[in-house]
């Protein structure tokens, strides 16, 4: 199914690098500017991550993911009705262009973390959420500086460095997709704290424990119901340090397919037809076993962050924070998708 829809942009886009301070338990805000390097690289691929869930199989996938977990709720306690569960995807994917998730460059917890969704705690219902105050969206410092570096290179004169940047959007897209997943099920819980994700919504062995119970990985499920598969980047043994990696999709018999340069254009081009799964199920893949044979080892995939990179005071003190925020427009987006640009016209909000 190859269905795209139409979208304007996302307002109110606020990023902030997150460094560590010396002999202080909160870390140091440094707001990105449009015209950094880093803005409008990341706008992109989170414009294409809500891209994503936006077409008719990411809504659809969103639908059953909310079902799922109100019909077996597990610890969750949820406001709303499975019934109306159309509605509260329309309204979430509507609340995300109109005020987005708090976004943050900072050190994750494993250098192999690409990103990560942190949920804040507080009090709402599925007609009243406000992503702004909703939690964190954090990406992994050392990736995205790799993504830079990338985009300075002389992309036009190789094609090499060219599929490595496109490789890179590609990858935080998806990413961004996995970690609004969380975000949904964040919405649907209200903001209630020591809520968890029951074991049934998963994929392979992604669960982990969390306050000793067993807890399902909505990410990785979503993954599943979107690409075929869970997203899994493994380093490319004849590359250098400022690889993207060999993107490949997980079955689940944990046999690994790499997903092609030309499906990921039907994401990140110009040009999107968003093209479901990534890879043909039945086309040979690489088992543990090849994979170990040929040295591809992982090193990354989205995560939602037990292990939050940043603390509930330093939470608190980002929402008290007038941030410095941006609208930018899709189709200013969507061309960075391939081309790296730092002209994306963003406007300055409060």
């Amino acid at each position: 199914m190859n269905t795209a829809i139409p979208t304007n942009g996302i307002n109110r886009l606020a990023i902030n690098k997150i460094t560590r301070q010396p002999n202080s338990p909160l870390p140091l805000i440094i707001p990105v500017a449009a015209n950094e390097h880093e803005f409008p690289l990341l706008a992109a691929a989170i414009n294409t991550g809500i891209q994503i869930l936006e077409t008719i199989r990411g809504r659809a996938a969103l639908t059953r993911l909310g079902t799922k977990m109100m019909r077996n709720p597990g610890q969750q306690v949820f406001s709303g009705h499975p019934a109306q569960m159309a509605t509260y995807v329309n309204f979430f994917l509507q609340r995300l262009r109109s005020s987005f998730i708090p976004v943050t460059i900072n050190d994750e917890s494993s250098v192999d973390v690409i990103a990560s969704f942190q949920r804040a705690t507080g009090v709402w219902n599925v007609t009243n959420w406000d992503p702004s105050q909703g939690g964190l969206l954090n990406f992994n410092c050392s990736r995205v500086n790799a993504m830079v570096v990338v985009s300075k290179a002389n992309t036009a004169q190789s094609r090499k460095l060219a599929d490595r940047y496109r490789r890179f959007q590609f990858l935080f897209s998806v990413a961004t997709t996995h970690e609004l997943a969380h975000a949904f099920v964040a919405y649907l819980s209200g903001g209630r704290s020591g809520t968890i994700t029951p074991p049934s919504v998963s994929f392979l062995d992604y669960g982990f424990q969390q306050g000793g119970l067993n807890t399902g990985e909505s990410g990785r499920w979503l993954e599943n119901q979107l690409f075929g598969g869970s997203i899994e980047i493994y380093r490319d043994p004849t590359d250098d340090q400022w690889q993207c990696g060999l993107v490949h999709v997980l079955d689940n018999n944990a046999v690994a397919r790499q997903v092609s340069m030309a499906t990921m254009l039907t994401f990140i081009g110009t040009t999107r037809s968003f093209h479901f799964p990534l890879v043909n199920p039945t086309s040979p893949g690489l088992t543990r076993q090849d994979r170990q044979a040929r040295n591809l080892r992982s090193m990354g995939a989205a995560h939602h962050a037990a292990s939050p990179p940043v603390g509930t005071a330093f939470m608190q003190a980002l929402k008290s924070r007038k941030l410095k925020r941006y609208r930018v427009l899709s189709v200013y987006l969507v061309a960075v998708g391939t081309t790296p640009s730092w002209n994306i016209n963003a406007i300055p909000v409060y």
